[in-house]
């Protein structure tokens, strides 16, 4: 394991995030307490911003019911949209988790961020979250104009377990022929099943996630299927990844997700993709929508709304 010098910044953040995790009531199901805890850390980082409009909806998909939460930054019609799926190790996260994250990302691209609430593990375990991603993507794509939105013009993003979902949807996308998606942003997005990578070990034991918790998760999303190289599973054994939507990835310098957020971006550049690969130092896993404020989350997020802007055509007057 590794010692880790951690600014001020993100020391707050871990402290801030403990004292919520002790102010949090256990129940009888642990799994519980964990999903209460990830809904409140979104609310402890301060007010979240303001946007133009919030609405909740749900859309069909092939087997259940998917609920989203649209997020409009202006009234303008015809904006584009980015389709974003929350973190969460397949286990935790809603649309309550990433509510701030949702709202500073549509204003800083200036995109109608939808956010999907996908089922979880272990109660819905894999495909269900693929399935319903996917589901929503093509939704998303064929109602452009009962949302007032403009669907040829789509970016697709998603944090840490929704990086993987991001990333799975994306590459379905292309190989059924559906190519609106002109951007997809990877925020240190699971691509290996196999906890194996050097930043794995050295940081197995945190910052703010581990490597046991973290298998415990997989397994429940995985749900015993013993085929690991399944691409679905893990996208880094993808071997169909040319003509890709360019993309971004980000990486911690102190998260273990870290070699494989950058594997998968040199995998995706050998394909032939345009990538660009952006390595923030000193930061751990979650540094977007940690419990206290992060400068580096803050300019993540504006790196993340600017890539997207010039990707989807955003006109500022």
């Amino acid at each position: 394991m590794r010692t880790i010098s951690f600014g001020s910044q993100v020391q707050a953040s871990f402290e801030a995030a403990k004292r919520l995790a002790e102010s949090v009531k256990p129940s009888d199901n642990p799994l519980e307490t964990q999903r209460e805890i990830f809904r409140r850390m979104a609310k402890s980082a301060g007010e979240p911003e303001a946007v133009f409009q919030i609405e909740d909806h749900l859309i069909e998909g092939n087997a259940e019911t998917i609920p989203i939460r649209v997020y409009r930054p202006s009234n303008k019609q015809k904006l584009p949209v980015t389709l974003f799926f929350h973190g969460g190790w397949f286990v935790i996260g809603d649309l309550e988790s990433h509510d701030s994250l949702a709202r500073s990302l549509a204003n800083a691209s200036e995109s109608v961020v939808i956010a999907v609430n996908y089922r979880l593990a272990p109660e819905h375990p894999f495909p269900a979250a693929i399935n319903d991603a996917y589901n929503a993507l093509v939704w998303v794509s064929e109602n452009g104009k009962n949302l007032g939105v403009d669907s040829e013009r789509i970016a697709v993003a998603g944090d840490s377990a929704g990086g993987n979902i991001a990333a799975v949807a994306v590459r379905k996308a292309n190989e059924n022929g559906l190519r609106k998606v002109r951007y997809q942003v990877l925020i240190y997005p699971v691509t290996d099943s196999s906890f194996s990578t050097q930043s794995w070990e050295e940081f197995s034991e945190g910052p703010v996630i581990t490597k046991s918790i973290s298998q415990q998760a997989f397994n429940m999303y995985v749900n015993g299927v013993a085929n690991m190289k399944n691409p679905e599973i893990t996208p880094l054994l993808a071997d169909n990844l040319h003509d890709m939507p360019p993309a971004m990835v980000i990486v911690g310098e102190y998260d273990p997700l870290r070699d494989e957020g950058m594997a998968y971006a040199e995998k995706l550049i050998k394909a032939g993709n345009d990538v660009k690969l952006i390595h923030y130092r000193g930061m751990p896993h979650g540094f977007l929508q940690a419990g206290a404020p992060i400068d580096a989350g803050k300019d993540a997020i504006t790196e993340i709304g600017n890539a997207i802007r010039k990707a989807l055509q955003v006109i500022t007057l």
